[in-house]
Formats: C-alpha cells, structure tokens, sequence
C-alpha cells in the first residue's frame, strides 16, 4: 500500500515492534504508515491521533471492530494482522499491498469505462457483503478507504481492496469542531441517517457504495459542500443529480438505479450490496440507431481478471482508431490484387487513405 507521494520520516521511528519507513495516508481521525514488523515483512499501521486516543470508548469501538475484521478472510479486504495500544498510543496493522488509493486512482483516469466502474463495484460489493455476514459494518466506506493494487509497468490487473475499519467509531470525537472546515475526504460518502444519529447498518455502507460506483462514472461525487456541514445538508436533503445528464451513453436505467441506492430511506435500497450491482449490470447503454444489439449485461465477480482502468473516452478512440487501421489495411490489400503489376499501384493508395480518414476529421 504505497500512496502517491509516500512522505519518508526524517529517520526511523518505532511504535512497539514496528519500525515506522513512511507516511502513506491520514484522516481526521489517524496516520497510515508504511511500517517494518518485528520479522522486517511490511504492513500498513493506522495510527490513532493524540486527539483521539484519551477518548476510552472511542479507541475501544475501533480496536473491536478489528479484531472482528481479522477473522474475516477475502481477496478485497486488507486483511488485519494486528491491533492493539502501545504506550497509550491505539493502532490497526493490516497487510501491506503496493498501490494507490481509490481517490488517486480516480483523479488520474475518472471518468472510468463502464465495465470497469462495475468490475471495480462488483469487488468491493462482494468484500462488503463478506463483511455484513459476519455482522460487522464499516461506516465510512470512502475514497481513502478503498486502495487499488496497480503497479505500475505491470501486467497484473488492477483489484480493489477494502480497508480502513473502526474510523467510524473515532469520527464521534472529532466531528464537533470540523463543522465550518472544507469537506473531508473521510465524510463524503456517510449516509443520511447516520447524520440523523442512528447507527450504521449494512444498508449505510450500500448507499456509500453507490456514491463510489457514481463517482467513478461521472468523475463527480453526487453531494457536494464546501464545507462539512454543507456536505452533511446536500446528503440530508438534497437530490443527486441525475446520472444521464452527465454520462450521456448511459439509459435511463441508471437514474432509476442511483434513485434507489441513494434514497434516504435505508429500507428503500437493496437488499444488499451484490444485488445492486447485479442490477447495475442490467443497466444499459444508449447506442446509435444504426446499432441494434441491446447491451449486455456485466457479470459481476471478485475475479481480478480485468483490464487496467482507462478513462472511456480514451479507451473509445483507441477503438475508433483500430476499426480504421483494419479497414484501410482490408482496402490497400484488395486494392494490391486489383492493380498488381500496374505501374500506378504505387500512386492509387493514397485518394483510398484520404477517403477512410476523411470521415473522422473534424
């Protein structure tokens, strides 16, 4: 789990048996960083902040919360190795994956293809479904807590891992002096009713699902605010624009779907997180007319068999572009067997180029 940039200490620090290397992430409420164990195997050590740390049930939410992650084993959960207080200092170690946070991952190549948005949903909907089983919710499912194993120059396709647990429980102390600050990347996605003070339930973590897969769509998050509490207002009460106005390949279908999985209600969403991207999948493209066959849908699986995300308009040129190199290769060959031995074969190719590309330009 490497972030872009890591920030290297000034010299090694220590937290019990962990030697701290770099600085890879912080939040509100705690500091990632790329730590050494006592074996020298890396991992990724989540801090707890001093402003946090004197509040006993807070600490106590978080490291629970955990423990209960480490028993939990799934190819897109980070899995959690150790927890546990050292000199009064509270921290969550889980293994460490070389990568960028879904946030960076985001910047660089959003708006995403659609069935890369959906293998990328499909992922973290099967790793948050793992989760509710064993009866534990994330709360604050978000663009940091998501990290992304890409590396770079490698074949090895990109896959989505879940991890930052128990922030939820540590956000309690905190959110009353950030009210008037600039909207927090940990907040972005919290749903309605865990403003209104009821606990986060598995529905909670749907709904910040639905915002991920949204944003990843349309290189817009679905609620924004300048500050806090201008975020918290928009997710309270106001209404997500609808999806179709933003990506224009996309039916009406979507806007239904987002209208579902961002309801305020909890009980009118999904019935969990793998159903509404199974129905994501069923959701389809609008297509030229002269296209007549209907999109299909995307199976949805937390095989890491996909390709690397690229933003959908350059993944369309590069389609265009392929279609037009076969055709003007199909056209020189033909041309070749019609006029071979012809002294103006040579000078016949080039009105045939002109009329293949013509039609492009512009």
């Amino acid at each position: 789990m490497s972030a872009v940039p890591q920030q290297p200490l000034p010299e090694p620090t220590s937290l019990g048996t962990y030697t701290l290397q770099s600085v890879v992430g912080s939040d509100l409420t705690t500091t990632t960083y790329r730590a050494l164990d006592g074996a020298g195997t890396p991992v990724a050590l989540r801090v707890v902040d001093d402003a946090v740390a004197g509040h006993a049930r807070a600490v106590k939410g978080f490291l629970h919360v955990n423990r209960r992650v480490s028993a939990v084993a799934h190819p897109h959960l980070l899995t959690v190795v150790d927890q546990g207080t050292v000199g009064g200092t509270p921290y969550a170690a889980t293994t460490w994956r070389d990568g960028v946070s879904l946030g960076d991952l985001l910047l660089e190549a959003a708006p995403l293809d659609i069935d890369d948005a959906l293998r990328l949903g499909g992922q973290l909907a099967e790793a948050l479904d793992a989760i509710h089983h064993h009866g534990i919710v994330h709360g604050t499912v978000g663009l940091p807590s998501v990290w992304i194993r890409r590396r770079p120059g490698s074949r090895v396709p990109p896959s989505a891992a879940v991890t930052g647990f128990g922030t939820s429980h540590l956000l309690g102390p905190v959110l009353q002096g950030v009210e008037d600050d600039p909207a927090a990347p940990d907040l972005l996605f919290v749903a309605p009713e865990q403003l209104q003070g009821q606990p986060a339930g598995p529905e909670s973590d749907q709904y910040a699902l639905a915002c991920i897969l949204y944003t990843a769509l349309t290189a817009t998050t679905p609620y924004q605010g300048e500050t806090n509490n201008d975020l918290f207002g928009a997710h309270l009460f106001g209404e997500a624009r609808p999806i179709t106005e933003l990506r224009q390949d996309l039916d009406d279908r979507w806007d239904a779907l987002f209208a579902r999985a961002l309801s305020k209600d909890p009980e009118e969403r999904y019935d969990n997180c793998r159903t509404l991207l199974l129905e994501a999948g069923r959701c389809g493209r609008r297509r030229p007319a002269r296209e007549v066959s209907s999109a299909r849908p995307v199976a949805v699986s937390a095989a890491d068999d996909v390709a690397e995300f690229e933003p959908a308009p350059r993944r369309t040129l590069r389609i265009v572009l392929i279609v037009l190199l076969l055709v003007v290769l199909g056209l020189l060959a033909a041309l070749e067997l019609d006029v071979i031995g012809s002294p103006d074969a040579a000078s016949s190719s080039s009105p045939v180029l002109m009329a293949v590309i013509a039609p492009g330009g512009g």
